[in-house]
């Protein structure tokens, strides 16, 4: 059963402020920031950028930043040094001392490219669609469709991946189809081999995402706190927060949790109680 955000989460509170790391995941659009009509338009808010930066900080956090953007484009939007930055779904990763491309999913990339350009050759003539190439995934942008032509592009979509369905799979997420190599990698076990590489051991992960592509890791993810952001129909996280708004709360609340004062019985009782 889902709880409201986290004024609701005396238990979460107490896992955090006693945990000896915590790495904190978090998507980006939708989630650190609106939704937009055009991906090029999500602007990180300053006020969400220096609370990044803070906990970054933090001897006793790690923070990762997953996304379906790639890799490059999601730096040039953030631009933290200490993040980790995870791309096109957890098949690249870069970070302090990590470097990862899910190999079989670069060996793809060419097949990728002929597919994009099959797409665009179908769909050239239905205003509003962006067809965005990431290089190890691909993304058919319809936000901008009108609703007589999503149909068209749904069908051009299912219909062009499919002839490729040995290699690739097609998968709806926010205003967007996501067309990923047909691979046992997520952003959930991208999560899980970031915990890998951290010299923490076992460290408290904190998953917040909005996106569909984001139920990997909430089913992936055993013994993490998970929270979706939005619509909370048919979600696996454990918790659900409104929007992007209450995450930056969320994120505030976690900052005040994890400084590295002692975790004594009566300061946590403090903190958690006085963030409500």
């Amino acid at each position: 059963m889902n709880d409201h955000y986290f004024p609701a989460m005396r238990d979460v509170g107490e896992r955090i402020a006693r945990a000896p790391h915590v790495l904190l995941a978090v998507n980006y659009d939708g989630t650190l920031t609106p939704h937009v009509d055009h991906p090029s338009m999500a602007q990180l808010p300053s006020s969400a950028r220096q609370l990044l930066y803070a906990l970054t900080n933090q001897p006793n956090v790690s923070v990762a930043i997953v996304s379906g953007r790639s890799l490059r484009e999601l730096h040039e939007h953030i631009a933290i040094a200490g993040l980790i930055y995870v791309g096109n779904h957890g098949l690249e990763i870069r970070g302090p001392e990590l470097e990862f491309v899910e190999p079989r999913a670069a060996e793809c990339a060419a097949r990728l490219k002929e597919i994009a350009a099959d797409l665009n050759e179908q769909l050239r003539q239905v205003p509003g669609v962006h067809v965005e190439n990431k290089g190890l995934s691909l993304s058919v942008h319809h936000r901008r469709v009108a609703p007589v032509d999503s149909e068209l592009v749904w069908r051009t979509a299912f219909s062009i991946v499919n002839q490729h369905a040995d290699e690739f799979r097609l998968t709806t997420g926010t205003k967007a189809y996501e067309i990923r190599p047909q691979l046992p990698w997520n952003k959930g076990t991208a999560v899980e081999w970031i915990c890998q590489q951290l010299a923490e051991p076992d460290p408290l992960v904190i998953y917040v995402g909005d996106d569909a592509t984001d139920e990997d890791a909430f089913q992936e993810l055993e013994g993490a706190v998970t929270i979706k952001v939005g619509d909370s129909a048919d979600t696996a996280a454990q918790y659900v927060m409104p929007g992007p708004a209450e995450v930056q709360r969320f994120l505030e609340w976690v900052n005040h949790l994890t400084r590295t004062e002692p975790a004594s019985a009566e300061r946590i009782e403090k903190v958690v109680l006085g963030a409500r």
